[in-house]
């Protein structure tokens, strides 16, 4: 804003030409492919998803142990297969953080986790699944979700999981996913696409 002779304000040139310019970020959101929002709970602070550690939060709520018994096969293959997030926000406590994302790309629709725990072992595992159904050209799959209620999506890859509050901005891409600081989790990596 600039300050005008007669103690008014008028936008500066270069303010009206980016909004004119710029498209809305509703449209941008629409235009990269992400959809509705969903909501990932955790108990962790981080910046962004990482495949690497897929499973890491069940293994600790259920010990080494139990993680690798053989009747924790379900839990372990359902954690490994991808970054799970429901169509509801679901606390697990006071201390969750509640993170509502927007995620983009073709999903496999399963009936339920017992359908999807199946082919997950008819792959040969999460990793040899999830690879497979990338292969197809899935982003991810949903699940109707019978422990938790409601439905769930399962996403392969973070590039595919945006924070719903993201400025969708054009050069905005790679693993930008989680949230904002007071959501539980780090703004570090989310700063430069809403600066943009």
């Amino acid at each position: 804003m600039v300050e005008t002779s007669n103690g008014g304000y008028r936008r500066s040139i270069g303010n009206v030409i980016r909004d004119v310019l710029d498209v809305p970020r509703t449209l941008r959101r629409k235009a990269q492919g992400y959809g509705k929002v969903v909501y990932h709970t955790t108990d962790d602070v981080f910046d962004e998803f990482d495949n690497a550690r897929l499973g890491t939060r069940t293994r600790d709520e259920v010990g080494d142990a139990n993680f690798d018994a053989p009747d924790w096969t379900f839990a372990r293959n359902l954690s490994r297969t991808g970054h799970w997030t429901n169509e509801r926000p679901l606390p697990k406590d006071a201390d969750s953080a509640i993170m509502p994302l927007r995620l983009r790309g073709k999903r496999q629709h399963y009936r339920s986790l017992q359908d999807l725990d199946a082919a997950i072992n008819e792959a040969g595992g999460p990793e040899a699944f999830r690879a497979q159904m990338q292969r197809k050209g899935y982003a991810g799959v949903t699940v109707v979700d019978d422990e938790f209620g409601g439905v769930s999506q399962v996403t392969f890859d973070p590039a595919d999981m945006r924070s719903a509050n993201a400025r969708f901005g054009q050069g905005g891409g790679g693993s930008l996913t989680a949230g904002l600081g007071g959501l539980g989790v780090s703004g570090a990596a989310f700063q430069d696409e809403f600066d943009q």
